[in-house]
């Protein structure tokens, strides 16, 4: 799972920077609206892709996101349904919790 996400996010990092001026894709990025009137529904799924823009940052962030889910996904071996539990979890507490509070 790891490096399917990992590949994702950098699939749609090189697309913002190639099509958007180093932004993360728009189409890609939450906004309830059109998630809810137009039935976009990929876009609660697609802003866990954006770890900022392509440069030594995004790098960084990478590295640490490599890390650490290569750890938690080798501690979980024998049970990955948690693992899977734990990322859903985790996911749909971010996107919850930055809708009610209103952040984006």
């Amino acid at each position: 799972f790891t490096k399917a996400y990992m590949t994702a996010s950098f699939i749609a990092t090189s697309v913002g920077y190639l099509t958007s001026k180093n932004d993360f894709p728009p189409l890609l990025q939450l906004n309830w609206k059109p998630t809810l009137t137009r039935l976009q529904l990929w876009r609660p799924i697609t802003a866990f892709l954006n770890f900022g823009p392509l440069g030594l940052g995004y790098i960084m962030t990478c590295h640490f996101v490599w890390t650490y889910m290569a750890t938690l996904e080798r501690l979980n071996h024998a049970a990955p349904y948690d693992f899977w539990v734990m990322i859903l979890f985790g996911c749909a507490s971010m996107v919850a919790g930055y809708s009610c509070l209103g952040l984006s």
